[in-house]
């Protein structure tokens, strides 16, 4: 029997907004559930051309040579020798200091037979980075990234999303060079 106890029921899942003696301790120094997170894969981003060096190159290729930023998009295909590696940046909102130590989850959805759903956890280092790396083998999927303040919230405090297109690739041969009247074609396709 308790006597002259409180009792707190969680009636969602636990996060920002739920009773501290729910959420349990923080997570890491300087955790807050003011936070801000980034996501993008630095493989889109593309550095301007050797040629931009140039002052009248420059002067004609503007756009170009600005280069682009890092994307939360990312498109490739199944023939990508290695994973694709998403990174980002936990810190507090309102001060914009890093939040080192930060626990962040990844859950990556599929789309258009993407296979499995994943689901990946690390921690931020000393800088508030985190990186993950998904396998080759994996389709399209619709990625969200979460940052969790305190130890038992199963809700983020701040999250990111990123979107992964894999395409297949599909190699066509032809048997011969030029055709005739009366012979065949024979069409030979690797997906």
């Amino acid at each position: 029997t308790l006597w002259n106890e409180r009792i707190y029921v969680a009636n969602t899942p636990i996060g920002p907004g739920s009773p501290d003696e729910l959420r349990g301790d923080p997570t890491s120094s300087g955790a807050t559930d003011d936070a801000r997170i980034t996501a993008s894969w630095p493989a889109t981003a593309k550095r301007p051309s050797k040629k931009c060096k140039r002052a009248d190159y420059r002067e004609r290729n503007r756009q170009a040579c600005r280069g682009r930023a890092a994307s939360s998009l990312w498109k490739g295909s199944y023939a990508r020798q290695t994973g694709t590696t998403v990174t980002g940046r936990v810190t507090n909102k309102p001060t914009k200091a890093v939040i080192p130590g930060a626990p962040v989850v990844l859950n990556a959805t599929p789309i258009r037979g993407g296979g499995a759903p994943v689901q990946l956890a690390t921690t931020a280092n000393e800088n508030g980075r985190y990186r993950f790396t998904l396998p080759r083998d994996r389709g399209s999927h619709n990625i969200t990234i979460g940052y969790l303040a305190r130890q038992n919230d199963a809700r983020p405090a701040a999250g990111a999303t990123a979107r992964q297109l894999v395409r297949a690739t599909l190699t066509l041969r032809v048997n011969r060079r030029t055709v005739r009247s009366g012979r065949s074609v024979r069409f030979t396709a690797a997906l």
